[in-house]
């Protein structure tokens, strides 16, 4: 029997969001997806941070803050192999 793998577990069709994306987007797409957290990528479609409905509902009362400001950085990441 083989080693089970990342690439055996993990979702591949990924809602994401863009560090310019409003908090508001955020929340919108947590609420209808029911999901908890939300891959940031760049332009090349490379994961750059991580959003948390924690993250959102701690800036909920500023409407007009980008992803960018409230997102994690400092993610560990993996392969599928």
């Amino acid at each position: 029997m083989r080693p089970l793998t990342l690439g055996d577990m993990m979702t591949t069709n990924v809602k994401t969001l863009r560090e310019d994306d409003s908090l508001t987007s955020a929340d919108w797409e947590m609420v209808v997806g029911e999901i908890r957290h939300l891959p940031v990528v760049d332009g090349d479609g490379r994961v750059v941070g991580m959003v948390s409905d924690r993250d959102v509902l701690r800036s909920a009362g500023l409407h007009r803050v980008s992803i960018g400001r409230i997102m994690s950085r400092d993610l560990r990441t993996g392969t599928p192999t």
